[in-house]
């Protein structure tokens, strides 16, 4: 079976797990295609400059990266240019359009183009919808919930992206994993910062 055809059956192009393998491979791939330059071109201009702008302001440039400065906006692209059948990466980037026509609504402009005060306000009027969480007993489903919001949806693969990103995990993730003796109220120096990868 292909990849293309095991992810698909998977469910991970409707927002579904993936086996830990098969999602390694994946990741794996589309983040040497984006350190290779590689790029798909499924997104027009139009929606990609979207994605950008959404990637910018949900994790700007501050001390550490941001999300334009580990690919995250390629990496989606080629994330979705893999998973996804014609008919979900046509929903996609209507998705993208309606997003971008609600902001043309209330900016009289598009995200791309709008002020970064204008760009905070429409990522967080997105934020306020309501949800009804799925809930569970014991692992047993009792209701579905709400459907998850594309914007949502779109926020998780920017963060998924960002921080499946070496960059992040050894420049903004720390971890250690075996501490020898406890020292508590230690400063943070660039030598006892350990990188989680």
């Amino acid at each position: 079976m292909k990849r293309r055809t095991a992810l698909k059956y998977s469910g991970i192009g409707l927002g579904f797990s993936l086996s830990g393998m098969s999602l390694i491979s994946l990741i794996s791939s589309c983040k040497q295609d984006v350190a290779a330059g590689k790029t798909a071109s499924v997104l027009s201009q139009n929606e990609l400059e979207f994605i950008y702008s959404l990637s910018d302001t949900i994790l700007p440039e501050t001390n550490t990266p941001g999300a334009l400065a580990v690919g995250a906006p390629e990496f989606i692209q080629l994330f979705i240019s893999k998973i996804y059948t014609p008919e979900q990466l046509s929903e996609f980037r209507d998705n993208i359009i309606q997003l971008d026509n609600s902001c043309k609504e209330k900016f009289n402009n598009t995200l791309a183009n709008c002020t970064p005060v204008e760009k905070h306000e429409f990522v967080a009027s997105l934020e306020t919808s309501d949800l009804t969480p799925p809930v569970s007993i014991w692992g047993n489903p009792v209701s579905e919930g709400s459907p998850l919001p594309f914007y949502k949806q779109l926020k998780s693969m920017v963060l998924w992206a960002y921080f499946s990103s070496e960059k992040v995990g050894k420049e903004v993730l720390l971890y250690q994993q075996l501490a020898p003796d406890y020292k508590g109220c230690v400063d943070v120096t660039p030598e006892t910062r350990l990188a989680s990868i």
